[in-house]
């Protein structure tokens, strides 16, 4: 399975104007012009797949301690907003569920970056594929997974998933290519400001998609994408991409 991403992908949502992770996010997002986001999953106690970077529930929402300490309906009403803004206080964790209705809804496409909780990248992978195959096909959006955690990408391979993954990087390592053949990645991601134009050079040329993150300054998007990279993930959709045009 092929994707063709867009040039600007949304971080956690537009995490620049709204709670990250959040469905208000998202739909910012999307009121953003920005036709796929990217977004944190990992599981809830009760094995449900939720939007959430961190491990623990301290720094976005109203709660405390770990993640999967708790189920899914008690994150579906916590406050995850206020931190951000007290108008966002009715923004609860959303399941990944509630995304994927939207982004059918609002023909949008999901990077889901695999964001285990300790010891559980397998069964987040399996989790994840398990709430896919529950739905129809139509009901499934298009959907690039992405992780740093190679097990929860092998498990994706291993189950067989026809979706497209990327391996996730900070800075690319002399090993990347054997990372991203070990789990036969569609893409490479990492962090634009570790890339030079001989690193996306050599990424390009072994074949694959180069998606960057996180990526707000004109400038540095600009240089990237001269360079060859494929996406842009940034807090700021379309400002950036209002930027790139001028």
């Amino acid at each position: 399975m092929q994707l063709n991403l867009p040039q600007i992908i949304a971080h956690r949502g537009a995490s620049h104007a709204a709670p990250e992770n959040t469905l208000a996010a998202v739909e910012l997002a999307y009121h953003e012009n920005a036709r796929w986001v990217e977004v944190d999953v990992k599981l809830a106690a009760d094995g449900v797949p939720i939007l959430m970077h961190d491990a623990t529930l301290d720094r976005t929402t109203n709660l405390s301690g770990p993640v999967n300490a708790k189920a899914a309906a008690m994150l579906a009403t916590a406050d995850a907003g206020s931190w951000f803004d007290p108008r966002f206080a009715d923004a609860g964790v959303p399941a990944l569920d509630a995304l994927l209705d939207f982004a059918i809804e609002h023909e949008m496409g999901l990077n889901l970056e695999i964001k285990p909780n300790p010891n559980e990248a397998r069964r987040t992978a399996e989790q994840i594929m398990a709430l896919l195959a529950r739905r129809a096909a139509h009901q499934v959006p298009e959907i690039l997974f992405s992780s740093f955690n190679t097990a929860a990408l092998a498990a994706l391979d291993e189950a067989g998933d026809p979706r497209p993954r990327g391996v996730l990087f900070h800075a690319l390592p002399p090993s990347w290519q054997d990372q991203a053949q070990l789990v036969r990645a569609w893409s490479v991601h990492a962090e634009g400001k570790t890339l030079s134009q001989s690193k996306v050079a050599a990424v390009k040329d072994a074949g694959y998609p180069l998606v960057v993150f996180t990526i707000n300054d004109a400038a540095m998007a600009k240089r990237l994408l001269a360079w060859g990279v494929d996406a842009l993930i940034t807090d700021r959709p379309k400002a950036l991409a209002e930027e790139l045009a001028q």
